[in-house]
């Protein structure tokens, strides 16, 4: 398999002044980067951490508006774990109550919404038992969730998965498929992809 490459020489001086400054952001601001272990948090980027934490992998970047939170409960703290070398673009959001694992090489685009949690107590009437889905969600190694994708909570989306614009994933994802529509159904195979 064949990993997408990135010269810094290739990159224009504005991405590289961008890049420096997110490293800067993460390192002095956020205290998520060290000598050895490098991310970049991108202006107007947020990191929510309360009663939760929040960890970002090597070589992992936040473009502008990203809002991400861990907010758990005293009984239980949330987590939010994101993988090496994985990219999340404008606007999204990633709201962890309980645990939200995203995998190595990643590419989330913008306005993308990742949830674990209803965020509400909702009532239903006696007679009724709604069908119980877990509180986490798991993204697997190389997965490329499009522009304006919602994960649900309960979801497992396993490696090498494509999910298209503007798709609903409300249940667990099989590895190299792409998947479109609300909710998500696999529409081709893949192999991979960087």
């Amino acid at each position: 398999m064949t990993n997408r490459t990135i010269r810094l020489t290739d990159l224009p001086w504005w991405r590289l002044f961008d890049l420096v400054k997110g490293v800067l952001r993460s390192f002095i601001w956020f205290r998520k980067a060290s000598l050895k272990h490098i991310s970049a948090i991108h202006s107007g980027a947020r990191i929510k951490e309360w009663k939760g934490s929040v960890m970002l992998g090597h070589k992992c970047e936040l473009h502008e508006r990203v809002m991400i939170s861990a907010t758990g409960t005293p009984e239980k703290k949330a987590l939010v774990q994101i993988g090496n070398q994985t990219t999340i673009w404008y606007n999204t959001v990633i709201s962890a109550r309980h645990e939200i694992i995203i995998g190595d090489n990643c590419a989330i685009s913008w306005n993308c919404t990742i949830i674990d949690d209803d965020m509400h107590t909702i009532v239903y009437p006696s007679n009724y038992t709604p069908k119980e889905r877990g509180n986490f969600v798991h993204l697997g190694n190389r997965v490329w969730l499009g522009a304006n994708v919602t994960v649900l909570k309960g979801v497992t989306i396993a490696d090498d998965v494509i999910v298209a614009a503007g798709s609903v994933v409300t249940k667990d994802l099989a590895s190299k498929w792409i998947y479109a529509g609300n909710p998500a159904k696999p529409i081709a195979q893949v192999e991979t992809w960087y």
